[in-house]
């Protein structure tokens, strides 16, 4: 009867994704924190075939209103904001219509990716200006805030905190003339101190949603400021992409869990 079809419809719900991918740099040669844009063009064209590729926003609206989604959903994010995100990824996004959000450190806009200089590999990598940013199609491209210093919030003080938030969202909708709602943790892992996990806080500043660089395929209402997502490395071949999309290192959630909870 209805009710029993209604159940069945529900259920399956229940087990569709709504994923995020993450990606920082795309290039045509090995470059530090940088997939190979050969492979990306691959994995888009997988991902196509095998989700509802939607803007980020989008989904998190979804979830707010608690729609029925029927299908799997995708939302491609890229951290960072280095300058090869214009010439190498938004090609092949144009190519295949595909919409993606940019995470960018607001205070470093036109500069270079100082806070990696001590990391293993590390190369200068440029990013993105303030007229490139908005020169983005915007029918296509969401911007969202990565904080102002890229810094690790879990270690500031409230005040400094509020900075990083509402400083670096109200610069981005200075500088670009669009509404910002979006944020991604820097160090993404790093999120878990009480006054940065705060919805209330996040909500008042006037974001919708926040992204962690925790591993998970699916997202719901109850992890909105706390958005999991699948990370796309420079190792990764076309193989390794399925597996991470098809459920092949959902262990890895446990495994932070019990990570978090040792911490």
């Amino acid at each position: 009867g209805p009710f029993s079809s209604q159940l069945s419809k529900l259920a399956n719900i229940m087990y569709k994704q709504c994923a995020i991918l993450t990606y920082h740099g795309i290039s045509i040669r090995p470059t530090y924190n940088c997939v190979l844009q050969e492979e990306f063009r691959k994995q888009l064209e997988w991902a196509c075939q095998n989700y509802e590729i939607v803007p980020l926003s989008y989904l998190v609206k979804s979830l707010r209103e608690k729609r029925l989604i029927a299908k799997d959903y995708l939302a491609i994010t890229f951290d960072d904001g280095y300058l090869n995100f214009l010439e190498y990824a938004l090609p092949v996004l144009l190519e295949h219509g595909v919409p993606a959000t940019l995470f960018v450190p607001v205070g470093k806009v036109g500069e270079a990716n100082d806070w990696d200089v001590n990391v293993t590999g590390y190369e200068e990598l440029k990013l993105l200006t303030f007229a490139q940013l908005r020169d983005l199609p915007e029918n296509l491209i969401e911007i969202g805030s990565h904080g102002l210093q890229h810094q690790r919030l879990d270690l500031l003080s409230r005040e400094e905190l509020l900075r990083e938030l509402a400083g670096s969202r109200s610069m981005l909708e200075q500088e670009l003339g669009r509404e910002i709602t979006l944020f991604s943790f820097p160090y993404g892992i790093h999120y878990t101190r009480r006054q940065c996990f705060n919805n209330k806080f996040f909500e008042e500043i006037g974001y919708q949603a926040s992204c962690t660089a925790r591993w998970g395929r699916y997202n719901r209402l109850r992890n909105l400021y706390a958005l999991c997502r699948i990370g796309s490395w420079p190792d990764d071949n076309l193989r390794d992409f399925i597996r991470k999309m098809t459920g092949y290192y959902d262990w890895l959630v446990v495994k932070e869990a019990c990570g978090n909870l040792l911490r």
